[in-house]
């Protein structure tokens, strides 16, 4: 029996032993360690895996400990393979990026709402790009007093070969404008009291906004 369990023992470890990677490949491993420069990762193979900082995030300000733990399972790209040093070069970005540009594109198929910052507007680390009149700002306005701001948007174009996303902060403010107006006209009625923005004065009588309802 012991014998058995040894042979078999053995057998899994030669099969770890000669284990190939290829570039293009994701592969899931632990990470062992982390240092100033790299991420070291586990990957059962014969090969030492490690991510470069440069390959672990888009974001250049992130700390590396805010994204990973020694002992995380982590899923990552293979960008390089030494089968002479027995190193692979990993990358977690370029997987993410690619998992980020299907959710971008399932966002238009689904009209989900995604969340951005304002840099330009960059959603999971992919710009995207919101037309003047799709900003929900008034024509003519400063829109570099929206810059770190974020926002919601609805993505309306994608088109990945020229790496272009298109996206409306304007038309999910006008749903949730829809739907407060909606709620407002469910349950209006005389006598009931309402707080009011006064939108405009006229010498005959003041315009007021009612949650989305013209007063």
């Amino acid at each position: 029996n012991n014998a058995m369990e040894i042979e078999e023992s053995f057998a899994d470890m030669l099969e770890k032993s000669i284990k190939t990677l290829n570039t293009g490949d994701k592969v899931t491993g632990v990470v062992t360690g982390i240092t100033a420069t790299e991420v070291n990762v586990d990957l059962g193979t014969k090969h030492a895996g490690y991510i470069p900082m440069s390959e672990l995030s888009d974001d250049p300000a992130v700390k590396p400990e805010d994204i990973v733990k020694v002992g995380d399972e982590i899923e990552t790209y293979v960008m390089r393979v030494n089968d002479v040093e027995g190193v692979a070069t990993l990358s977690k970005k370029r997987l993410d990026s690619v998992k980020n540009w299907d959710t971008i594109e399932a966002a238009v198929e689904d009209k989900t709402i995604l969340e951005g910052t304002v840099t330009e507007v960059n959603v999971k680390g992919i710009r995207v790009f919101v037309p003047a009149s799709q900003t929900g700002m008034p024509r003519g306005a400063d829109l570099s007093e929206m810059i770190k701001d974020r926002v919601k948007l609805r993505i309306t174009e994608v088109n990945r070969s020229r790496r272009r996303v298109v996206g409306s902060i304007r038309a999910v403010q006008a749903e949730e404008r829809a739907a407060k107006a909606a709620e407002v006209w469910a349950n209006i009625e005389e006598g009931k009291k309402y707080e009011c923005t006064v939108k405009s004065l006229t010498s005959y009588g003041a315009f007021v906004d009612i949650g989305g309802v013209d007063g």
